[in-house]
């Protein structure tokens, strides 16, 4: 039935026909002629068959209407015909198929985003599987209450109902719904920014499957995707999305096989292929318009309509984007309604409705921000600033424009973390695997070498008891052990080789945990400090400094009318301009001094030991070597410079980072005022 429901879904879309060969195609077809007519005589047999079915008739006829009213495409149907199989049950006896009516009740009210109804439909089965101690229909009833956690925000509590089911699933030794377990945890992991325990759990329920020659589930693959693209790894994650696909060929599951066609569709969208995503994004949509699945067919909708708008088909793209709007608004789904109000900013954009596109760019940020969607977020504050800039609103400009710098930061450095947690991941799945070849290398070592003695021992034996066949004997057990020895020399190289790999996997671990280490702390521009890491190394030395009385100054420099040459000569040329400063001021410091970026123009040095004066004498080298070294970028007659600063711990009330901080940028903004290319002093009060 799952084949054939796969089969149909995809016959209206011509790219689906890649997943459905011509048994399934012919099939779907002919189920789609007939399948109204089975259900019209079903029914009518139904009602002749009332208070005279022989036992158990009428509950096998009720469950196949339901079935085919899912094939049908009418999963609202499906709910109301599985309860009146599950009333039939209960009014036999029939436990079992009373819960997996109500199994597939609950399953069907979380496709149509019936969240209450699938949480009563889920408290029921709970209760009704301990009442009759069934351990598999209380695992299920454990996940679909795990699922409405997770829809609901409770990371916590639906990990903890997830290694409820694993357990009972362990209990049973049943590999395939421990598989199921296992990736339902890991799902719940990766939301929770566990990557690592996420990654290791996806690929335990991957190996179990290979383990055992079985098929794995196409979701295990799924999720390793999509664990992928969250840390910005896209060819590991095309590399899964394809394998999913594999295994959506050999066992079609229409509710999978949507899933996993949207998410693909999600990565494509991301990395420019919106040929291919538009492609996969619609066949995922036919097949949840077919199964009902409104949250899903939501964010298809979204994904449509992001590759229709990057291949410039701007009316089909608003149309998408019109259906994702009235989805999202009824379901009250942020992740939708903030998405497709990112899209309809950048329509309004391009039609010139300025207005209109600022109010839906404002309504996505609040949607995307409370949905914790960082790409989006960011993407919608970068146009949000183009915008007001457009419109002449500098100040505002400015203000979206530090904020996309910090979330921009901030999500490299996240990404940086995560990164290196899944290699880390990675790196002890790998080294666990070597490490169970090496234990079977050295059982087997050890077997070989048991054998020997026990052939050395049988020589003695038969050699004191059989003189007259010792000359044979001695031949053929003489050719064993030089075969046993020749093989026990094998097993040891093959240790040895699996040492030397462990030990090179060691090496690149070490050397990639550095290069993240240092990207994460670093400015990708200029190779300086980014902001957070220079602020924690300065909130440090200011609490050392506050307990034993030393000296601590800062400088806040800005590069001057540095949006004008940005606007004049472009962002390439500014970001040079940039670079070639930072690298004359970091010639003048000391080793101990720190540099940093703020963000934008704006860098901070950390003078740690020395005084106001000491800092401001400085200040007027730094100003000085900075406009020598910009002079071969400023055009004739002009000059490239700096304003500083200076603010000193000492001088500051309270002394506290905030406090220095907060003079030293009152002291730039009079440098400024002041004319530019120069260095100010902080005029301090209490804050």
């Amino acid at each position: 039935m799952s084949a054939l429901l796969a089969g149909m879904a995809l016959a209206p879309c011509a790219t689906g026909a890649a997943f459905a060969d011509d048994a399934i195609g012919r099939a779907s077809r002919t189920l789609h002629a007939w399948a109204p007519r089975i259900l019209d005589a079903g029914a009518m047999l139904e009602r002749g068959m009332q208070g005279s079915a022989p036992a158990g008739t009428r509950a096998v006829l009720l469950r196949s209407i339901a079935w085919l009213e899912i094939a049908c495409g009418a999963p609202g149907e499906a709910a109301v015909a599985w309860s009146r199989v599950q009333a039939e049950a209960e009014r036999r006896g029939d436990v079992r198929l009373a819960l997996s009516a109500l199994q597939q009740q609950t399953e069907f009210a979380l496709i149509l985003g019936r969240y209450a109804e699938a949480e009563a439909h889920a408290r029921r089965l709970l209760d009704d599987a301990r009442a009759s101690d069934d351990s598999g229909f209380r695992a299920s009833a454990l996940d679909y209450a795990a699922v409405l956690a997770r829809r609901r925000g409770e990371l916590e509590a639906a990990a903890q109902l997830q290694r409820q089911a694993l357990e009972l699933r362990r209990q049973r030794a049943d590999p395939a719904a421990i598989r199921r377990s296992l990736t339902n945890l890991g799902v719940v992991r990766r939301d929770q920014g566990d990557f690592a325990g996420a990654l290791a759990l996806h690929l335990e329920a991957m190996r179990l499957g290979e383990s055992r020659d079985d098929a794995v589930d196409a979701g295990v693959y799924r999720s390793i995707a999509l664990l992928y693209r969250e840390v910005d790894d896209p060819e590991q994650a095309d590399a899964f999305f394809r394998r999913a696909l594999d295994a959506e060929r050999a066992h079609p599951d229409p509710i999978s096989l949507a899933a996993t066609l949207g998410s693909y569709a999600t990565l494509l969208n991301d990395h420019g292929s919106a040929g291919r995503a538009l492609a996969m994004a619609r066949q995922a949509l036919a097949l949840d318009t077919v199964l009902g699945n409104r949250p899903h067919i939501g964010l298809e909708r979204v994904q449509i309509a992001r590759a229709l708008l990057d291949l410039g088909r701007l009316d089909e793209a608003q149309a998408e984007v019109d259906e994702a709007l009235q989805i999202g608004s009824a379901l009250r789904q942020r992740e939708i309604l903030g998405s497709a109000l990112l899209l309809q900013g950048m329509l309004d954009q391009r039609a010139g409705r300025l207005d209109a596109a600022a109010e839906a760019l404002d309504r996505a940020i609040g949607l995307l921000d409370a949905a914790r969607l960082m790409p989006q977020l960011i993407e919608a504050c970068r146009l949000r600033g183009a915008l007001a800039e457009a419109r002449g609103d500098y100040r505002l400009a400015l203000v979206y424009e530090r904020r996309h710098d910090e979330l921009r930061q901030n999500l490299l450095g996240v990404r940086s973390g995560q990164r290196l947690a899944t290699l880390r991941a990675q790196y002890e799945s790998d080294a666990a695997a070597q490490r169970i070849r090496m234990l079977t290398l050295d059982n087997e070592v050890k077997a070989l070498k048991l054998r020997e003695q026990t052939l050395l021992r049988n020589l003695g034996l038969f050699g004191s008891a059989l003189l007259g066949a010792l000359a044979l004997v001695l031949a053929g057990r003489y050719r064993a052990t030089r075969r046993l020895h020749r093989d026990l020399a094998l097993k040891h190289a093959e240790v040895e080789r699996q040492r030397g790999s462990l030990q090179a996997a060691n090496e690149r671990l070490g050397a990639q945990a550095t290069e993240l280490y240092q990207a994460a702390i670093s400015d990708a521009l200029t190779g300086v400090y980014n902001r957070g890491h220079v602020l924690r190394q300065a909130e440090t030395l200011i609490e050392q400094r506050n307990r034993d009385g030393g000296d601590f100054s800062v400088l806040m420099i800005d590069f001057d009318h540095f949006k004008r040459i940005n606007d004049e000569r472009g962002h390439l040329f500014g970001d040079t301009v940039l670079t070639a400063g930072t690298q004359a001021i970091r010639q003048w410091l000391e080793p101990g001094d720190l540099l940093g970026r703020l963000g934008g123009e704006e860098f901070l040095v950390v003078l740690d030991g020395r005084d106001e004066t000491a800092a401001t004498a400085l200040a007027e080298r730094l100003r000085e070597h900075v406009s020598t070294a910009l002079a071969r970028f400023a055009p004739a007659g002009g000059a490239y410079t700096i304003s500083i600063g200076v603010a000193s711990l000492r001088a500051c009330d309270p002394p506290s980072l905030r406090g220095l901080l907060g003079a030293a940028d009152a002291a730039v903004y009079d440098a400024k005022t002041a004319g530019r290319n120069r260095v100010s002093v902080a005029r301090y009060a209490r804050n």
